[in-house]
């Protein structure tokens, strides 16, 4: 047995083993917090379109910040519920954008006819829950 810190590959390679550095392995899979749906009748966001493109943000509501909420920051929210877009959406490609957008913040948006949002925020929302 050869004492040398080279390893025969074949006859023309050569590896020198004590010049190897080994990477650390890769860190194990996140684990996935679990998941919490937000079911609302509004989202707690602002969307305008601004030069003809569309933007989101977080409001002001407590629950969506992510600084200091022990619900948002433990578990891995997404949010369900309608959007009041600045401008009114009139097209389904400006549906399709939003819906985009929002996806990119773990937000659904439900899209409703004004006499069906009417009805359901003031017959039901205000009503039943």
């Amino acid at each position: 047995s050869d004492p040398s810190p080279n390893m025969d590959c074949t006859d023309d390679v050569k590896i020198d083993l004590q010049n190897v550095v080994l990477a650390p392995p890769p860190p194990p899979p996140k684990t996935l917090a679990p998941r919490i749906l937000f079911i609302c009748f509004h989202l707690p966001v602002v969307v305008v379109k601004v030069q003809g493109k569309w933007q989101a943000t977080w409001s002001e509501s407590l629950l969506a910040s992510k600084e200091g909420s022990n619900i948002v920051a433990s578990y891995r929210a997404h949010w369900i519920g309608t959007v009041t877009p600045h401008p009114p959406i009139l097209k389904e490609d400006d549906r399709q954008a939003v819906r985009a957008i929002l996806a990119e913040m773990n937000c659904t948006p439900i899209f409703l006819n004004p006499s069906t949002r009417q009805a359901h925020y003031y017959g039901f929302c205000k009503q039943v829950l």
